[in-house]
Order: structure tokens, then C-alpha cells, then sequence
């Protein structure tokens, strides 16, 4: 058998599994487990907070995002490297969608958690001097 991606019948027209990293990464989910469910993804996200806050190593951190990341992109056989770029992005929006979404439901609970015991700065003071702060550095 070649070397290569392994073509694979669809029902309207033919696709090529391609592994981005060249293989299976350690550590990661075999090629034939189901997708993570949008609530494992968010589920990712929190305990990626969490284990930052508590001191984790982000090396951990980064390894834990990528899993929510496909182990495999299904891409049309001799397509053009725009339906190629496409088809990739389609199947990377959903996780990425998800892991965004986690973020935020962590975010919200915590800045409500925090607001609630009527700090001097409120969350939107905060944000506002952090964004002040990112626009004088781009400068």
C-alpha cells in the first residue's frame, strides 16, 4: 500500500484523510473515537483555566486545547488547495466554536462571582484599562 493519504468513497464524491502532524500525536484520542461532544470542548476549556490558575505548566495547558482539535481532516481527492484550505476550516469551526463558547461561560462565571462581592474595579474597568493597555503595546 502507498505511503500517503488513504482515499475513501463519500456519497457524493471521493475524500482523502490527511493527518496534519504527519500521525497519531501522543496523548491524543485514536483516529477512530467519535468527535468531542460541544460540551466535552467546553468542558476542555474550563479545566485549561482552571489548571493555568492553579500553576500547570501551559505546556500541559496547550497539550489539553489540542485535543479538541480532529486528529484528521476529511478533503476532496484532487481538489485545489482553496477547497483543500475549505474544507479544513469547515471541520476545524465547530471545535473551535465550542472552545471559544467554554471560554467565555468560564469567563461570565467568574467576572459574576468576582462582581458580586462589589470590588473597587468592577470586571468592565478591568477589561476596559486590559484593552487601553494591548492598544497602547500595538502602538
Amino acid at each position: 500500500m502507498a505511503a500517503g493519504p488513504r482515499a475513501t468513497s463519500g456519497a457524493a464524491r471521493a475524500t482523502a484523510r490527511h493527518r496534519p502532524s504527519g500521525g497519531r500525536r501522543p496523548g491524543r484520542r485514536c483516529s477512530y473515537a467519535r468527535p468531542m461532544t460541544e460540551n466535552e470542548i467546553k468542558l476542555k476549556a474550563i479545566a485549561a483555566l482552571t489548571a493555568l490558575r492553579g500553576g500547570v505548566g501551559t505546556d500541559y495547558v496547550s497539550s489539553l486545547l489540542g485535543e479538541v482539535i480532529p486528529d484528521e481532516f476529511m478533503v476532496p481527492v484532487g481538489a485545489e488547495a482553496r477547497e483543500v484550505g475549505l474544507a479544513v476550516l469547515n471541520q476545524l469551526s465547530d471545535p473551535m466554536s465550542a472552545l471559544i463558547s467554554g471560554l467565555m461561560l468560564a469567563f461570565e462565571a467568574v467576572a459574576d462571582a468576582y462582581d458580586e462581592t462589589a470590588p473597587e474595579a468592577p470586571t468592565e474597568e478591568i477589561l476596559q484599562t486590559l484593552a487601553l493597555e494591548l492598544a497602547r503595546e500595538s502602538d
